[in-house]
Parts: structure tokens; C-alpha cells; sequence
């Protein structure tokens, strides 16, 4: 039996969170937020301003053809999201 899992990362958006804190949930802005979800990551190309380097949740850029990806990639031209250096999405 073969088998492979694939989690596709997600924090949500920053605008979410300082949404949330302006409709009253104080420290829930992304600039609160991110160190925790720096915590948690081990990204393979190490820490830096918005990826963790040291978590218990390892992060990779994806290493294998997927059909997915073209589909995800073509999305991201048509939706305004941005393809940072390390092909993370973006708004």
C-alpha cells in the first residue's frame, strides 16, 4: 500500500486577524499572532521575518510534480494574490 500526505499551509490573512482585533479580540493582529506561528514552523529554508526556523511543524517547498499546482498557480493570476521569492501566496 502506498500512501503521502500533503498539508497545504495556511495562517489566514493578515487582514483577517486585524479585523478580528478591531472588532475586540485585543493581541489578535497578525504582528501579535506571527511569532506563534514562527514557533511552530521548521521551514527547510530557516527562519527569516515571516517563517520559523526551529518548530515541531516542518514546512517544504514542494519537491514534486502535482497537476494541483498548475491549477493553483493559474488561480493565483487570476485572483490578486502575489508569488513571494519562496512561492507562498499572498494578497
Amino acid at each position: 500500500m502506498h500512501g503521502a500526505t500533503c498539508v497545504f499551509l495556511g495562517r489566514g490573512h493578515a487582514y483577517d486577524f486585524d479585523r478580528w482585533e478591531k472588532e475586540g479580540a485585543k493581541g489578535w493582529n497578525y504582528f501579535s499572532c506571527l511569532p506563534y506561528f514562527k514557533k511552530a514552523q521548521k521551514h527547510q529554508l530557516g527562519g527569516d521575518d515571516y517563517r520559523g526556523g526551529h518548530g515541531p511543524l516542518h514546512v517544504s517547498m514542494r519537491n514534486w510534480n502535482n497537476p494541483l499546482h498548475e491549477v493553483l498557480h493559474a488561480l493565483a493570476i487570476v485572483i490578486p494574490f502575489k508569488l513571494r521569492q519562496n512561492k507562498l501566496l499572498h494578497l
